[in-house]
C-alpha cells in the first residue's frame, strides 16, 4: 500500500510520462501500479475466503436459534400425540370416552353426596344429643 502511495505521489508531483520506468525492475509506472493493485486484491480475496470459512464453521458448531428449536419441539409433540386435538376432528371412540368419564363423575358425585348427607345426619344427631344432655330440666 505504501508503494502504491509513493508511486502515485511521484506521478502527481513530477507529472512525468507514464511510460517511464518506476523502479530498477524495468517496469513502467502503469504496470507497476497494476501489479501492486493485483497483489493487494489477491491478499484481500484470500483473507475474505478464509474469514468466510471460519464463519461457516462457527455457525455449524453453534446451537440452532430458539425459534427453530421451538418449531422442532412442537412438531415432535404433535407427531407423538393422538389426532384428537385436531380442530374439527371427532372420533366415536373419543366421544364414548368423554361420555364414560362424565358418567363416572356423576356416579362418584352421587355417592359423595349420599355420604355427606349421612354425615350431616350423624353430626346433627350428635349435636341434638349434646344439647339435650347439657340442658337441665327446669320444669
Amino acid at each position: 500500500m505504501l508503494l502504491l502511495q509513493r508511486c502515485c505521489s511521484r506521478i502527481e508531483e513530477n507529472k512525468v510520462n507514464y511510460d517511464t520506468e518506476c523502479s530498477s525492475l524495468n517496469v513502467n509506472r502503469i504496470n507497476f501500479l497494476q501489479i501492486i493493485i493485483s497483489v493487494e486484491n489477491a491478499i484481500i480475496l484470500i483473507s475474505a475466503i478464509w474469514y468466510l470459512g471460519m464463519t461457516v464453521r462457527f455457525n455449524r458448531s453453534s446451537a440452532a436459534p430458539d425459534v427453530t428449536q421451538d418449531e422442532m419441539l412442537t412438531s415432535f409433540l404433535h407427531s407423538q400425540l393422538d389426532n384428537t386435538n385436531d380442530i374439527g376432528f371427532r372420533d366415536e371412540d373419543y366421544l364414548d370416552e368423554v361420555l364414560e368419564k362424565q358418567a363416572d363423575m356423576i356416579r362418584y358425585l352421587k355417592q359423595h353426596n349420599a355420604h355427606l348427607g349421612k354425615k350431616i345426619l350423624h353430626l346433627t344427631h350428635q349435636l341434638n344429643r349434646t344439647q339435650t344432655g347439657t340442658q337441665e330440666p327446669n320444669q
